[in-house]
């Protein structure tokens, strides 16, 4: 009986010493420039950026203190009221920030579904902010874009949406020389489809829709999301880039975002450190209606394998996390972010028909802990994580950042502080 009571309190007090994770909206700003999308951060110039499919801009704030959030926007064109991002002619679709120089590249569609897409590199330096570095044709209708960390690679999906007579394509730019003294009239830059997609999928390329890209902290590999299809494509960035595996998901799952953490044990033999990659699942109809998706999938993979078998972990459905008590209600979730806090590995899930992000515990990736649902603004589309550290208390906390596209009227970006109590 002694023995037990002490074990109790051991686990008790080991229990108690657990700091923990806590999430707490901080701000949804209202903003004027009628909608937000794709977020990201440029921290060293303090400046967020956030794609506008309305006016088809690119639209530049200032960001001092993710803490206590406030938007200063920048005004890019005298001659029209209010304030004008940085013209993009078309819809810009995504965007991403270079790891280590000043700059910020965004897909961009063009005026006809059919026609090939472009990327524009826009200076971030606060001396000639905006000016094109690079504008650069890709393939159709260009639906994500991420950087290599190591800054070499700039890998796009062409998602050819809605066009069975035009091909998807994963598309790489070698970014080595894009640096502030290029100009958009020098010669393009060495570009590439990756080759085997077809093969990979068992599908025509009129049909294969790569929806969105992420890419491992080491740049040692890539993950695509095959949104119709359903499926995964690795990409190995360790040699010559190429398509290494493709690999089903669950069934209708229509995977959207995702996003990779590295130096995750493997299950089965811990002593083997992998990829964690996470998968936002907003769903597919069957042929008799039923949708699939509204989930989450978490998959471990050895980026020094990637033709090894993935392992999967944990699936998801996060409908009851948004509500009990409309459980069954499609919810799309979007996008998906992964970020270590102290001991901690955070999930962070935007949903878009719940207006809401969804924090999780994803410390055992086999066994996902729901934490917290925090409301943010109408249709969450896009999210990125800050991390953070307090110069008064020296804590650290992830702020997440989401681009609310509204619904009926203007649209905002929220934040929301994840911290360790």
């Amino acid at each position: 009986m002694l023995k037990y009571i002490l074990l109790t309190l051991s686990l008790t007090t080991s229990l108690a010493a657990q700091p923990a994770i806590t999430a707490t909206h901080l701000k949804t700003i209202d903003i004027s420039a009628y909608t937000a999308e794709i977020v990201q951060y440029h921290a060293p110039s303090q400046t967020l950026v956030s794609t506008n499919s309305h006016w088809k801009t690119l639209d530049i704030f200032t960001l001092t203190d993710p803490l206590n959030p406030t938007l200063i926007a920048e005004d890019h064109d005298d001659e029209h009221p209010g304030d004008q991002g940085l013209p993009t002619t078309y819809e810009p679709t995504s965007v991403a920030i270079h790891p280590s120089r000043p700059i910020v590249i965004v897909t961009v569609l063009s005026q006809d579904y059919g026609l090939p897409g472009r990327v524009l590199a826009f200076d971030l330096t606060p001396q000639n902010r905006g000016t094109i570095l690079l504008n650069q044709t890709v393939g159709q209708h260009p639906d994500s874009i991420a950087i290599t960390p190591d800054g070499r690679y700039a890998i796009i999906a062409n998602e050819a949406e809605s066009l069975t007579t035009t091909d998807a394509s994963i598309h790489l730019i070698d970014i080595t020389n894009l640096t502030t003294t290029r100009r958009a009239y020098d010669p393009p830059l060495p570009a590439f489809d990756l080759p085997g997609l077809a093969k990979h999928l068992r599908k025509p390329l009129g049909i294969i829709e790569p929806e969105f890209v992420a890419v491992d902290p080491l740049s040692r590999f890539a993950a695509i999301t095959i949104q119709e299809q359903s499926s995964l494509v690795l990409v190995d960035l360790q040699s010559k880039p190429a398509i290494a595996l493709a690999t089903p998901l669950s069934l209708n799952a229509g995977p959207d975002g995702l996003d990779i953490l590295h130096n995750i044990p493997n299950p089965h033999n811990p002593s083997q450190l992998g990829a964690l990659i996470a998968a936002a699942e907003e769903g597919t109809f069957d042929k008799l209606g039923n949708l699939g998706g509204q989930s989450f999938e978490l998959i471990w993979v050895d980026p020094n394998n990637l033709t090894a078998d993935p392992i999967f972990l944990a699936h998801h459905d996060i409908r009851p996390d948004v509500s009990k008590k409309k459980s069954n209600k499609r919810r799309e979730p979007e996008a998906i972010k992964l970020a270590r806090l102290g001991s901690y590995i955070i999930g962070v899930l935007a949903v878009e028909r719940g207006d809401c992000i969804l924090v999780y515990n994803f410390t055992d990736p086999t066994s996902p802990q729901f934490i917290k649902k925090v409301d943010v603004g109408k249709r969450p589309e896009g999210l990125t994580l800050i991390k953070h550290t307090d110069p008064n208390t020296n804590k650290q906390h992830i702020i997440a950042v989401t681009g609310d596209e509204g619904k009926y009227g203007p649209g905002t970006i929220s934040f929301v502080k994840i911290s360790l109590q």
